[in-house]
């Protein structure tokens, strides 16, 4: 399955044996507790706005442009077809 998404076994087998991966994870509960998050899907967006649960296209579109419009400098990067890795690679 790694494969298919390109991530190399080798970074497969990292996550699970090297504690950084592992710690990242740490930090990420820890961000969503005190954030409140008590369920999934919850999206956060510039570390400001939220959305929790699964909600209407126009709700995530709401805030994007919420968003966009706070940005005086922003760069729109589409990817198609481009996966990242745990440790950022894309």
């Amino acid at each position: 399955m790694a494969q298919e998404i390109r991530i190399s076994s080798e970074k497969i087998k990292s996550a699970f044996t090297n504690s950084s991966f592992a710690e990242k994870v740490k930090a990420d509960i820890h961000e969503a507790h005190t954030l409140g998050v008590s369920g999934v899907p919850f999206f956060v967006f510039n570390n400001k706005y939220e959305v929790s649960g699964a909600q209407p296209i126009a709700v995530f579109q709401e805030v994007l442009e919420t968003v966009l419009n706070e940005q005086s400098d922003i760069q729109v990067l589409y990817m198609h077809g481009s996966v990242c890795t745990p440790d950022e690679n894309c």
